[in-house]
């Protein structure tokens, strides 16, 4: 009987090309492995900005193939504010915030911060139970907004498998999709 766990496919597939696995192996397994990534750490993290600066990584290259079939720059705003509108859209209003900003918001303040500064910018912060993260450095006085860590896993989990499932019934996105990942090469020939 073929050995079908997790550390045999993974064994299996380390030095082959996508090309080589095909891409239904690569949606079927590189999905499972996020979504895994996900919720272990999620289980077992000491500190919510780590999980976050993760989700909002998978975010942003899965928003890639969305600014593609939109017609849209591929800022990290648009991959970001892309992604969560469809795929995560009851994240706004867990949030409380409402205004035209949104997309600057998760992008700039959440994305860019945990990515490059290791914290959120102005006024926003992660909270999970009675625990809130914040910045202790406010650049703007205004409306603090904060995203519940717990409900942001739940939502991206939720995204990403519908978006998974897109993958596998929209010919064209899984096209989007593969030209999306353009720094993956193709196999090397041999001679």
């Amino acid at each position: 009987m073929k050995d079908l766990s997790l550390s045999a496919r993974s064994s299996a597939i380390q030095g082959q090309c996508i090309s080589e696995l095909g891409f239904p192996v690569y949606i079927g397994d590189g999905f499972r492995w996020i979504k895994e990534a996900v919720e272990f750490m999620h289980e077992t993290h000491k500190h919510p900005l780590p999980l976050a600066a993760l989700i909002f990584m998978y975010i942003e290259t899965l928003g890639k193939p969305l600014v593609f079939e939109m017609r849209k720059s591929p800022t990290t705003k648009n991959k970001v504010s892309l992604f969560i509108e469809q795929y995560m859209p009851k994240l706004w209003q867990s949030m409380g915030f409402l205004g035209n900003n949104r997309p600057e918001i998760l992008s700039n303040q959440y994305r860019n911060g945990l990515a490059h500064e290791i914290f959120m910018k102005d006024n926003c912060s992660i909270h999970e139970g009675d625990q809130t993260y914040v910045s202790t450095i406010f650049k703007n006085v205004g409306i603090p907004i904060s995203i519940n860590i717990n409900f942001f896993v739940r939502e991206f989990l939720e995204g990403l498998e519908q978006y998974r499932q897109r993958l596998l019934s929209d010919s064209k996105f899984l096209e989007l999709f593969q030209d999306s990942l353009a720094s993956i090469k193709p196999c090397p020939r041999s001679p």
